[in-house]
């Protein structure tokens, strides 16, 4: 596979689980089998009706459009381009309630210094929700042609731009993390193996050096959050027998530290 296929295929995928899971945002309990039944649909032409996406592709797209723009990631421009956003095209795209105060007091500052505004949310704590990892596969698909510092600086500054909490930056780096990773096994023609990829996982998220500091409690708090998590994962998938959805949720749970998930798709397929 090809950089261009790889891109097209990471980005297209994306989209296409934001819509077809948007559907039942906000739905108090949907079955794990309703969202694929309704992609099938689409697939056999039985079902035309167009979806909507959310407002993570509408932000993934102003990552998209402003490297592109800038041939670079400039913090301010990017400031302005989910700003613009979120005021002209995000009244239905179920944006976080937060979110809207960051581009509010960005727009007033002219996008000055721009990651003052998300690190000064919930008592200077932070954004912790997971829209960070939701949108974070443009910036990187960007950085797969930077060394590693590189690499974790684009990922951790434009995440910081909405979310500052160490499980939000944590929870998009683990995401790039994995593109990255999976991109170099089909490079080089590696057979994936699942529990290897989660170790490997973990030991990147741990010599990440930009802007994290594991020796401080709440970098260390969310480091074993995603450690846990993550093991979880790892027995779910080597237990002989196919977990159900419902032990799934009920191991994993259903918010940022759960974003593992996406590694047991492959058994439901």
């Amino acid at each position: 596979m090809d950089y261009l296929s790889f891109c097209r295929g990471v980005l297209i995928g994306g989209l296409m689980g934001d819509c077809y899971g948007f559907v039942y945002e906000g739905s108090p309990a949907v079955k794990f089998t309703i969202p694929l039944e309704l992609l099938q649909r689409s697939i056999n032409g039985f079902d035309t009706k167009q979806l909507m996406y959310s407002d993570d592709t509408q932000m993934s797209l102003a990552i998209l459009r402003s490297l592109r723009a800038r041939n670079s990631f400039d913090a301010e421009h990017l400031a302005k381009e989910f700003t613009t956003d979120y005021f002209e095209n995000g009244l239905h795209r179920c944006y976080g309630g937060s979110v809207g105060r960051v581009f509010s007091s960005l727009r007033m500052a002219n996008y000055k210094d721009p990651y003052a505004h998300a690190a000064d949310l919930f008592n200077g704590t932070g954004s912790y929700g997971n829209g960070g990892a939701m949108r974070i596969a443009p910036a990187a698909l960007y950085g797969l042609r930077y060394p590693k510092g590189d690499f974790e600086k684009i990922v951790i500054d434009i995440t910081r731009l909405t979310h500052t909490n160490p499980l939000a930056i944590c929870g998009a780096l683990i995401q790039a993390y994995a593109i990255q990773m999976i991109f170099s096994l089909i490079h080089d023609h590696i057979q994936l193996d699942y529990v290897a990829f989660i170790d490997n996982l973990l030991k990147r998220l741990e010599t990440t050096e930009y802007f994290v500091d594991f020796k401080q409690p709440n970098w260390l708090e969310a480091l074993d959050a995603y450690k846990e998590k993550l093991q979880i994962v790892k027995y779910l998938l080597i237990d002989d027998q196919q977990p159900s959805v419902t032990n799934i949720v009920h191991q994993l749970g259903r918010f940022t530290i759960s974003r593992g998930t996406f590694l047991l798709l492959p058994s439901y397929m």
